[in-house]
């Protein structure tokens, strides 16, 4: 969400797709980033694209839906995680010898002289708490870097992470490998994991609340940290939910099966 309009990138269309949040109707200009975007950032007026088969991230500008800025990573970008610190790019590197690393770039594209360098593939990234957060593919460590990408206090879910969000006071992340979502205290790095979901997807936090998708399931799950022992609240979705976002006031759902996008109201 950004300048009250949806920004949706497909893995297979080569445009960014820019909805009208009240009427869900395409408007203005259709950002062509190129094929294979596997993530996108936003935050006030800026929107970043990871694009990992073009080796770019890609800068638009939300009110004009122009592109403004493609930057080369020396690594393969695909995770995005943009807030005031700026951008923050995780990338694979060229073989599975080289290491993934985490860059940082102003909220224009100049690269900051701060980096993370990380031996195991990289699968989450988010801000949250005056830090960035990086979860792996393969190995149930989230760690935290400052802003100046120093290694603190980190988290060990009890398996890898595949999704990250910050809210509440608290780091969230889903654990498919547990049918999962964990919560991590950012001061300790203390870890409570609750089960729930079959193939736990994308998460997002709104109003007080953790939105988690079911890709199996085909629902998102709605968790209240109030009340840990409550059920979670299932809501039927599409088929293969998958990504999830709050703005406008609302939490959207993507649905990989059919293309479908769906507006839940909070």
């Amino acid at each position: 969400m950004a300048a009250g309009d949806l920004w949706v990138i497909s893995h297979h269309r080569s445009r960014v797709t820019r909805l009208d949040s009240a009427s869900w109707v395409r408007h203005g200009d259709q950002p062509v980033v190129g094929r294979g975007a596997s993530d996108i950032a936003a935050h006030e007026n800026l929107i970043w694209v990871a694009v990992p088969r073009r080796g770019e991230v890609v800068l638009v500008d939300a009110r004009s839906g122009h592109v403004e800025a493609r930057v080369e990573p020396p690594v393969e970008p695909v995770r995005v995680a943009l807030g005031r610190s700026g951008l923050w790019v995780a990338g694979h590197g060229a073989s599975d010898d080289d290491p993934d690393v985490v860059l940082h770039y102003d909220r224009a594209g100049a690269q900051v002289l701060h980096r993370a360098v990380f031996r195991n593939r990289i699968s989450a990234i988010t801000l949250g708490d005056g830090a960035v957060w990086v979860a792996f593919e393969s190995e149930p460590r989230i760690v935290r870097l400052s802003l100046t990408a120093e290694r603190q206090l980190g988290a060990t879910p009890t398996g890898p992470a595949s999704a990250l969000v910050f809210g509440g006071g608290h780091l969230w992340a889903t654990v498919p490998e547990d049918e999962a979502v964990a919560r991590v205290d950012p001061g300790t790095g203390q870890t409570v994991a609750r089960d729930g979901a079959r193939e736990p997807g994308q998460i997002a936090f709104a109003r007080g609340r953790v939105y988690v998708a079911d890709t199996i399931d085909h629902s998102v799950l709605i968790l209240d940290p109030k009340h840990p022992r409550d059920e979670p609240e299932s809501l039927p979705m599409p088929l293969n939910p998958y990504a999830v976002a709050r703005g406008a006031g609302h939490v959207w759902v993507s649905g990989l099966a059919h293309n479908t996008l769906t507006r839940l109201d909070f």
